[in-house]
């Protein structure tokens, strides 16, 4: 949403229906929607509604669920520049990954992504470490890429490490490409795929033929 939460600002507010990065002193007023610990690299969403969610640097970053959660995006949903990324919460809850493609051909991106870690939808540049996904504890992660216009490729989630949904989680992913070119719902270029979870996982893809993968490692 365009605020960066740090130590100084450690929690999204919700003033009057616009977010806003503040600190205590604004926390008597308004309610959170997100808090973010610096130094533990925790990053709590409580009833988030609103944009695509990033990291300025490397490193481990857990995100922890509260209620009900969803992020809209045109390119990729949460963006993660390395290090490894955890999606829990320690009761139930949601996280809703919606892209909304672009009408005007010229503004769709060319990689469509829910959850990006060292992953932009190609190829890497050079050799990576590490940088997995991992969905675990009572999360239940939805994730809908659709592209509309534009070639290029739609992905649920890709990483350049594993990724795993484990514990209680839930996963749900729809990975749609109109353009008939490449979808995949679960991708790792360097990883294991490990699904093993009393929750539901569904994957659906569409795209060119014998290019739609569920799972690809």
């Amino acid at each position: 949403d365009g605020e960066t939460l740090n130590e100084t600002t450690p929690f999204l507010i919700n003033e009057d229906g616009v977010y806003v990065a503040g600190d205590d002193e604004k926390l008597a007023s308004y309610p959170w929607v997100a808090q973010f610990n610096a130094a533990e690299g925790v990053l709590v969403l409580n009833n988030y509604n609103g944009g695509a969610i990033s990291t300025a640097a490397t490193g481990d970053l857990t995100i922890k669920l509260m209620g009900e959660n969803t992020i809209f995006h045109e390119g990729i949903g949460i963006d993660i520049f390395g290090g490894n990324l955890t999606i829990t919460a320690d009761a139930a809850a949601t996280l809703d990954i919606q892209n909304i493609p672009a009408v005007d051909f010229s503004d769709e991106p060319y990689h469509c992504v829910g959850i990006a870690n060292n992953f932009e939808g190609g190829y890497p540049d050079a050799e990576k470490s590490g940088d997995g996904v991992t969905i675990t504890g009572y999360a239940a992660v939805s994730i809908t890429s659709t592209k509309k216009l534009a070639n290029g490729t739609v992905n649920g989630i890709g990483a350049y490490g594993g990724v795993m949904v484990l514990g209680n989680a839930s996963l749900n992913i729809e990975a749609i490409n109109n353009y008939t070119s490449l979808a995949r719902g679960i991708y790792s270029f360097a990883g294991a795929i490990v699904i093993n979870t009393t929750g539901e996982v569904n994957i659906a893809v569409s795209g060119e033929a014998s290019h739609d993968t569920g799972e690809n490692v």
